[in-house]
């Protein structure tokens, strides 16, 4: 009860999916949305049928790859109130690695891996009970075309294991 949850990529298939699981198990609190893009219509509809008289929710736009946007998004005073982090924010850019682009391939490691090490740095204060990251099996066999996403997963293979080395909750789960 009264727990405050954040869950990045959250208008996503996978954050809207989080969201209501979290919101069935939730008897008070506050679950806070972040996400890069203002919602549309459909969205603010999903967003306003969440939550009720005793569980908010609450969207907010953040790019997770910015620090200054996260500080933005996540006051100071509710940093320590964090109870855990879900952070299921991804981008996927299929492109096969001689034609690679570096500004597509660094925009989808970074909503990965830049997401996941600034949600730490800013929330390193919260005594989160958890944290959970989402990878893909595309960290160890690549898929053809799929080289900026096997780098990201396998960057947050790397993040996890940092984050557990350091006794800090992480729970990474890697699809596939």
């Amino acid at each position: 009860s009264d727990s405050l949850f954040v869950v990045v990529g959250g208008l996503g298939g996978l954050g809207r999916c989080i969201t209501d699981w979290l919101l069935s198990k939730m008897v008070s609190g506050k679950v806070i949305l972040l996400g890069r893009s203002t919602p549309d219509v459909a969205a603010q509809l999903w967003i306003d049928s969440r939550g009720s008289d005793s569980v908010r929710v609450e969207y907010r736009e953040a790019d997770v790859c910015s620090m200054a946007s996260l500080r933005k998004a996540i006051p100071e005073e509710e940093i320590s109130q964090i109870t855990g982090v879900i952070h299921t924010a991804g981008v996927l850019d299929d492109q096969l690695f001689e034609d690679i682009d570096w500004s597509r391939f660094e925009s989808t490691v970074s909503s990965k891996l830049n997401g996941a090490w600034n949600l730490d740095k800013l929330l390193s204060p919260s005594p989160l009970e958890f944290f959970v990251t989402f990878g893909s099996i595309a960290s160890i066999f690549v898929p053809k075309g799929q080289a900026s996403h096997n780098a990201a997963n396998g960057a947050l293979d790397g993040f996890a294991a940092y984050r557990r080395a350091n006794g800090r909750p992480i729970t990474h789960i890697q699809w596939g």
